[in-house]
């Protein structure tokens, strides 16, 4: 019997401000799901439910460039990020998007794709695959592999990775279970962020994480989508399934997701099975992350990154010196900027495309509310034109620039950063910081 739902629990403070600001957020009422053979009832919940997810969701601001293709007779979101190129051997993501099995279709999937897209800065190919109440098992499926197999026609396996997160991560490692079983060869690398890959609900966490956060098991939803299937059939709940000869994959989760058991049992069958792969559990995160603007969504993204890039480093390997001289960039900028109060190293090492006279008013107001302020540059890692930065600020406050702190209040925090440098200046820079990451007054 699943347990009642609790009230929220209290908010940690081992996490950063923002993660907290978004756990503080009013709770999403889950949906009620209707009879499994109540049509008109799902068709409107589903169209209820992507408005309300379309205005949490956006891809304003995002340099992404769209096309919608017909591939193998599936409708496709083909996206670019701006910067990408699209050579024959440019890495091809395949994202099959998430939306428990019967949520986001049509623009919600060119949203979502244009996020991996500027995430993972590759070519990304978006299915806007078949789904219930229309569409059950294996509608999903037969949709995806068409897709995989066309994209194999114009891409080598190991320029290719499969991901999805929750129902797309369902969705990814099934294709994968069907590729394998037909034959044909795996992608490079493989990404389930959060996979919904048991929809008996049978895991743990499906009773110790019930209520602690928005998401709740969603039972009517699996049986209309498995149209009559035993829910453990493989293709239908992968970890159930034989997983030799999967490629290297990388899963995460977090400590406030419903379907951490999920992802955990994953992970440890795909160890059994002999295939290399990561896990990351990241502290009080919910199901799909917090919203994808906090330090830790973006320690997130560097990690699989770094993981991506090791899988498909055969294709378009940087020279050992032009990364090692990125790194010195990275380094020399933060150092300088902060640390010798240097602002002529904006002018020095900021390219085009980025606005220095912001990044000026930033280091005046920053040396002007900061006393006794040293960076330390923790860790440096680089993979071609990409260098993320992990850093330490020790300084004390001087004034209430900013925030409500006394004067001369020490303060330690922490901070990612990620740059993008080509011939030898930063062109990109997203930068995160958690004034309380440790324990600041």
């Amino acid at each position: 019997m699943r347990s009642a739902i609790r009230p929220a629990a209290p908010i940690p403070m081992s996490i950063s401000q923002a993660a907290r600001a978004y756990l503080e957020r009013p709770s999403i009422d889950p949906p009620t799901y209707p009879a499994v053979e109540d049509f008109a009832a799902w068709m409107a919940m589903i169209e209820q439910r992507d408005g309300s997810i379309a205005k949490r969701f956006t891809d304003d601001g995002l340099a992404v460039t769209t096309e919608r293709q017909e591939v193998a007779g599936v409708d496709t979101y083909v996206l670019r990020a701006e910067g990408v190129s699209d050579s024959d051997t440019t890495p091809i993501y395949l994202d099959l998007h998430g939306g428990g099995l019967i949520f986001g279709a049509g623009d919600l999937t060119r949203v979502w794709g244009s996020m991996t897209a500027s995430r993972h800065r590759m070519l990304v190919w978006c299915p806007d695959y078949r789904m219930p109440p229309r569409h059950p098992y294996p509608a999903a499926v037969d949709d995806s592999l068409a897709v995989y197999r066309a994209l194999l026609k114009v891409r080598d396996p190991a320029h290719v990775v499969v991901g999805g997160a929750s129902a797309g991560g369902n969705l990814a490692a099934a294709l994968l279970l069907r590729a394998r079983d037909e034959g044909l060869p795996m992608p490079a690398a493989l990404v389930l962020p959060t996979p919904m890959v048991d929809l008996t609900e049978s895991g743990d966490t499906f009773h110790t994480l019930e209520g602690v956060h928005d998401l709740r098991g969603q039972m009517p939803v699996n049986l209309l989508y498995a149209n009559g299937h035993d829910l453990t059939e493989p293709y239908l709940s992968p970890v159930f399934a034989d997983l030799s000869d999967f490629p290297p994959t990388f899963l995460s989760s977090g400590t406030r997701d419903l379907l951490l058991s999920n992802t955990v049992r994953m992970h440890r069958k795909l160890l059994a099975a002999g295939v290399e792969t990561e896990l990351h559990v990241f502290e009080a995160m919910p199901h799909g992350g917090f919203s994808g603007s906090t330090p830790e969504d973006a320690e997130l993204d560097a990690a699989m990154n770094t993981f991506l890039a090791k899988h498909l480093r055969q294709i378009h390997p940087a020279p050992v010196g032009a990364i090692d001289a990125n790194k010195s960039i990275a380094y020399r900028y933060f150092d300088r900027r902060w640390n010798h109060r240097d602002s002529g190293i904006i002018d020095e090492l900021l390219g085009e495309g980025m606005d220095i006279a912001m990044e000026k008013a930033h280091f005046d107001a920053t040396h002007a509310a900061f006393g006794d302020l040293h960076v330390t540059v923790d860790d440096l890692i680089a993979e071609n034109d990409q260098v993320v930065v992990r850093w330490t600020v020790a300084a004390r406050f001087r004034s209430e620039a900013m925030g409500p702190r006394p004067s001369q209040a020490p303060i330690t925090f922490r901070g990612l950063a990620r740059l993008r440098i080509i011939d030898g200046r930063i062109v990109a820079f997203e930068g995160f910081s958690d004034l309380a990451e440790l324990g600041g007054s």
